[in-house]
């Protein structure tokens, strides 16, 4: 089956879409790197806060990042996103403004209608000198999507981070992923009065 890329928007947000037949992904760069979209027959599983979208926050590049991030507070974009964990060592309990929030840069690796592999990489965050980058991958060979994690430490500091992924699921579906062929967990997504199959 092939796959597509195109460039497009999703509720707001300036967007790029992968597709595999009845999957698509939406990627939106502008707020934290993020697939905002992951839709299966046009059904979307992915929550976002009505409230939020469309919404690309102007984090600054000022010395004030931690009063900003304050000021912002905790806002749930919703999608998949990469936090730093352990979240018990994030400041002031708050996700990293300029990971969380701040706008990514997109580079397209690869785009055949076999493979298209996109990365998003974040600015160095101010607060604990680390940049992430998310490689999001859709082969026609597979039947699922890949998403890569990578930490940079770009300070001079030693660092102790490791990669989380976060998804936000809208509700009432209910879904489960499968590791690896041997999983004995549950593969696909229920909505009420018809079962999808999808794997991550």
């Amino acid at each position: 089956m092939r796959v597509e890329l195109e460039r497009a928007s999703h509720k707001g947000w300036e967007s790029w879409h992968l597709r595999r037949g009845p999957l698509e992904l939406v990627l939106v760069p502008q707020v934290g790197g993020r697939i905002m979209g992951m839709k299966w027959q046009g059904l979307d599983l992915a929550f976002t806060q009505p409230e939020r979208e469309g919404i690309v926050e102007h984090v600054g590049r000022d010395g004030a990042v931690r009063a900003r991030k304050r000021e912002l507070g905790f806002p749930l974009w919703g999608g998949d996103k990469t936090w730093l964990a352990p979240q018990s060592r994030w400041t002031d309990e708050l996700p990293f403004l300029d990971l969380d929030s701040g706008p990514y840069d997109l580079a397209i690796d690869q785009a055949t209608h076999e493979r298209v592999q996109v990365s998003m990489v974040s600015p160095v965050c101010r607060e604990t000198g680390m940049r992430i980058t998310r490689t999001v991958v859709l082969s026609s060979s597979d039947d699922e999507w890949r998403v890569i994690h990578r930490l940079t430490n770009a300070s001079i500091n030693e660092v102790g981070w490791g990669a989380w992924d976060v998804s936000m699921v809208a509700r009432p579906e209910h879904g489960g992923t499968t590791r690896e062929s041997v999983s004995a967990g549950q593969s696909g997504v229920t909505v009420p009065g018809r079962r999808k199959d999808v794997r991550k």
